[in-house]
């Protein structure tokens, strides 16, 4: 990871809950698209996790892989 970067994760990892900081650094890394798809909307949603169940938006590219998806 460049300098530029790494000050950009470090800045946002620090603005974000705790709890979340994990899921965060496995994407970050490389470790895990799921972790990243979490992590976006997980932040999308202001990091709820029930709003992530809850979300409404359809042109979200990543709506089909939310979690706590209903099965229609």
């Amino acid at each position: 990871m460049n300098k530029q970067r790494e000050a950009a994760v470090a800045k946002r990892r620090a603005d974000m809950p705790k709890t979340y900081r994990g899921i965060y650094d496995r994407c970050t890394k490389g470790k895990s698209r799921k972790a990243a798809m979490q992590s976006f909307c997980l932040e999308c949603m202001g990091w709820q996790r029930k709003e992530v169940a809850l979300c409404t938006s359809l042109e979200c590219p990543l709506y089909g892989f939310r979690e706590y998806t209903p099965i229609f």
